[in-house]
């Protein structure tokens, strides 16, 4: 039968180990999160020169129309 002290050592320990593992799991879920921040703020930017070509492209037509229906 082990002493009280050797149990309560082994709880420490086992708690130890899941605090390490804790801290790996957020450092991990952190560095996805870090990542995906990035990927959005990229995609968000692709996103508004996409509509700000389309935009141009909208004015472009419009103007060429109008020109059209004045002649």
């Amino acid at each position: 039968m082990k002493s009280y002290e050797q149990q309560c050592a082994e709880k420490l320990e086992d708690i130890s180990k899941t605090l390490k593992e804790l801290t790996k799991a957020v450092h991990y879920i952190s560095l996805i999160a870090k990542l995906t921040r990035d990927d959005l703020v990229e995609m968000n930017q692709a996103l508004q020169e996409a509509n700000k070509h389309n935009s141009e492209k909208f004015a472009d037509k419009k103007e060429d129309s109008n020109d059209a229906n004045q002649i």
